[in-house]
């Protein structure tokens, strides 16, 4: 049996959606306290979005993509774009995995306080721009 690409592509986004669900299920259990982003009507579609763009990095292992989806959703977004963590991120010289536990052991709370002001001013600029 050979599954085409559209097949494939149709079986893993059913398996995303699931994935998300369970991790939704499981942040609930884990992080109680951020109630206020697991409750919002969108977080489910978000979550699906933020394991596809964790996938563009490389990362297949449920581990990672839940690293992923948990910095985006409770530490910064998009963390992911911040000059720093977008060189580690692509640096093809290392496998996928390396880099996020290379980001997520080797950072300091200073290194992540600057990226979560860099996002905050992002989001700030964006809003501005908007209004």
């Amino acid at each position: 049996m050979v599954i085409r690409a559209q097949q494939f592509d149709q079986i893993q986004a059913s398996r995303d959606r699931s994935f998300a669900s369970a991790l939704v299920r499981q942040f609930h259990i884990d992080y109680p306290e951020r109630h206020d982003v697991l409750s919002r009507q969108d977080v489910q579609p978000r979550v699906v979005s933020l394991i596809g763009k964790a996938r563009s990095y490389g990362f297949t292992q449920d581990r990672d993509l839940r690293a992923f989806v948990a910095l985006t959703l409770f530490l910064a977004d998009p963390w992911d774009e911040h000059p720093a963590s977008n060189r580690i991120l692509l640096d093809q010289t290392a496998e996928p995995t390396a880099r996020l536990q290379h980001l997520l052991h080797n950072w300091t709370a200073a290194d992540w306080d600057r990226v979560r002001l860099w996002c905050e001013g992002r989001r700030q600029q964006q809003t501005a721009a908007h209004a």
